[in-house]
């Protein structure tokens, strides 16, 4: 598999993505690589430089890997087996430049689709590209802005932010807490997180969200 960054770390949740990009893009990967059955072009933009560095490159990590793993069980089976060829550039943690980015991936590369970008500043960037050139991207950014223009060729994989952010304020308060006077209800929704500690696992909050096809989120 051709990568432009072989350097190893660590994996974090972002890694879902890659294994997420064979089922969602499968409509799009048919009808765009039937006649190059044998390799998959995967865009990955990350910010691999700048304030969100350490992530970007952690999330990376993550998409070799799964990547690594899908084509060493034998490639993508609905198109014959075909491997995934990971084309990964640098975000530089800076919206512009990550639109930047996307623009000229998709022109000199000829991608079936987009993974990133981790912050969702550099997502939403991105996403004006894509959905300009009919790409689909796959994202774990989670702004509500990022489902919420009506753009057809993006998929959040996540719940949006107002849908963890409820769900968490919702959370039971432990006894000692609920004999606390409430706060005012002008800063009740911003210090929610502050006054109610998370008693169940961290993922109960994803448990209880509703369950919606993702584009509805």
């Amino acid at each position: 598999m051709s990568k432009t960054s072989s350097t190893r770390g660590g994996i974090n949740r972002r890694t879902v993505l890659a294994g997420t990009a064979s089922l969602i893009a499968a409509p799009w990967i048919s009808s765009r690589a039937q006649a190059q059955a044998k390799q998959v072009n995967i865009g990955v933009i990350m910010p691999l430089s700048g304030a969100n560095a350490q992530f970007g490159i952690n999330s990376r990590n993550g998409i070799e890997l799964v990547a690594d793993e899908i084509n060493a069980a034998g490639g993508i089976k609905a198109l014959g087996g075909a491997k995934i060829n990971l084309i990964i550039a640098d975000a530089t943690s800076t919206p512009t430049t990550a639109g930047t980015v996307a623009q000229r991936m998709i022109s000199q590369n000829e991608v079936t689709a987009i993974l990133g970008a981790f912050a969702s500043s550099l997502t939403i960037a991105i996403s004006e590209v894509t959905e300009r050139r009919d790409i689909p991207l796959l994202t774990m950014s989670f702004a509500d802005q990022i489902t919420g223009r009506g753009f057809k060729n993006i998929f959040q994989v996540v719940a949006k932010a107002s849908a963890l952010g409820k769900e968490t304020c919702a959370l039971p308060i432990s006894p000692s807490q609920s004999r606390r006077r409430p706060a005012p209800r002008s800063t009740r929704s911003r210090s929610c997180m502050k006054t109610r500690p998370m008693a169940p696992p961290r993922l109960a909050v994803f448990a209880r969200l509703p369950r919606r096809p993702i584009s509805s989120w």
